[in-house]
């Protein structure tokens, strides 16, 4: 139906008739009201089918009324039905019709499908026939209601649900934000030489929190555009090694991939420590270099590249940094390369289109 209004529930158990002459309808609405059904008589199929948009049980039209606009209008009716329903339509016939001589609407209208719950009736009948077809059609479109009403409620759950998530993960986000706050306090009493390490906790933290902030604005319940959030660390990178952005520049290639969050956080993670890496150890002295990051899908995979041209690593590293890496890239089950010559090139595959849960219990 074009337009859904709110209708009683008498509204939605009574018949409405288009016949074509009145001593028809008269039949019809005495023998339904002498059943207890509640019926209505309409001399046009508009005003009709304006009252069933309201609240009908089900439609019933004489053969004879179904010419020209009645027709026109009557398969716009079916064909804007919202998806539950499916208005019950009684069409009493004539008898003794051949194919050949069917009249229009028998020829279309009952060939469509979108007449998807139509009752052919043929007259002469008896009453026990119609009123046995429409308790019928009552029935049917009961459940359709049920239907609809179990529609509305799914909806409403689901829009508190989105409600209390989203704000969920703004509170996650301004509960990250305080523990950055106290790591700054903590490393302002720490010793001098502890300050890098109190930094690098913070980028970690803010990476976090980044991703919470992701699905909080993109109002999707768990899953990010990686390539967004990894140009946010990026730039909150640059931003931390301020000093060297005279010398090393960051460029980034980043194809849009929508990942769960289980899988976005750990891959920020190591992000933030591989570029923190690069910042601080590829480009010693007044060296000066570039920072190339790349992510790409490549057949169910995204792959993910960050690599510089400076000094590289050295042959013997086993370092925390180097271990939290590993440990991440594990936890996604990725495959993560390091190839280091004329500078460093970190590879991370790591697999899309099914989240961490569906993984740990396939």
């Amino acid at each position: 139906m074009p337009k859904e209004v709110a209708a009683s529930a008498g509204q939605e158990h009574r018949a409405l008739v288009l016949a074509s002459n009145l001593t028809d309808g008269a039949v019809i609405k005495r023998v339904l009201a002498d059943a207890g059904v509640e019926t209505i008589n309409y001399a046009t199929a508009e005003e009709l089918l304006n009252a069933a948009r309201a609240g009908v049980g089900t439609i019933i039209i004489t053969e004879e009324a179904l010419v020209g606009m009645a027709l026109e209008l009557l398969a716009a009716f079916f064909g804007e039905e919202p998806p539950w329903s499916h208005v019950p339509l009684i069409v009493l016939t004539a008898q003794n019709r051949s194919r050949s001589r069917m009249p229009r609407w028998r020829q279309s209208v009952a060939d469509l499908p979108f007449v998807r719950s139509a009752t052919l009736l043929e007259r002469p009948l008896r009453t026990e026939t119609l009123i046995q077809s429409v308790r019928v059609a009552m029935r049917s479109r009961d459940r359709q209601y049920q239907l609809r009403n179990y529609l509305v409620e799914r909806d409403e759950l689901l829009a508190r649900t989105y409600t209390l998530f989203r704000e969920l993960q703004h509170r996650v986000k301004n509960n990250l934000q305080v523990i950055q706050s106290l790591v700054r306090l903590s490393a302002k009493r720490a010793p001098a030489e502890l300050a890098e390490y109190f930094d690098e906790v913070r980028r970690q933290i803010w990476a976090i929190g980044q991703a919470h902030h992701k699905l909080y604005a993109g109002g999707n319940l768990d899953h990010i555009d990686l390539s967004s959030y990894i140009a946010d660390i990026s730039d909150q990178s640059v931003i931390a090694f301020g000093s060297l952005n005279e010398r090393v520049r960051v460029t980034t290639q980043l194809e849009p991939i929508s990942v769960d969050v289980d899988a976005a956080i750990p891959i920020g993670l190591i992000v933030t420590e591989l570029l923190t890496n690069s910042f601080k150890y590829a480009f010693p002295g007044r060296r000066c270099g570039e920072i190339r990051i790349g992510l790409a899908s490549r057949s169910g995979y995204g792959e993910l590249t960050i690599m510089d041209d400076g000094v590289g690593l050295p042959e013997e590293r086993d370092g925390s940094g180097l271990r939290i890496v590993q440990a991440l890239a594990s936890q996604i089950e990725a495959d993560l390369e390091l190839l280091s010559r004329a500078g460093t090139r970190w590879t991370l595959r790591f697999p899309l289109g099914i989240g961490m849960a569906q993984r740990r219990s396939a």
